[in-house]
């Protein structure tokens, strides 16, 4: 999870019916009910989550946080971009 003063991110991983799976930036995995959760929500999603203790997620405050969504869409696209531009295109025998 990226903790700010706010509280911390958390990245929709797979929406099955009324469960969610979220993925915080520190690998932890969580199953919520999606009613806990705000609207619309799916894959990809990035939402902003409010840590009681500093700790534990806070899912009924949870908002969509869409710039950060697109901040990491745009670093995800960036990282493939040089990954391309550095593969030789030979393929590797071992």
């Amino acid at each position: 999870m990226t903790d700010s003063r706010d509280g911390a991110y958390f990245a929709v991983d797979q929406v099955d019916g009324n469960q969610v799976t979220l993925i915080g930036d520190d690998g932890r995995q969580y199953e919520v009910l999606r009613s806990s959760l705000p609207s619309p929500l799916e894959e990809g999603s990035v939402l902003m989550v409010r840590l009681a203790d500093g700790v534990q997620p806070l899912w009924e405050d949870a908002r969509l946080a869409p710039d950060e969504r697109e901040r990491r869409l745009k670093r995800a696209a960036e990282l493939l971009e040089h990954l391309g531009q550095s593969d030789s295109g030979e393929d590797v025998v071992l």
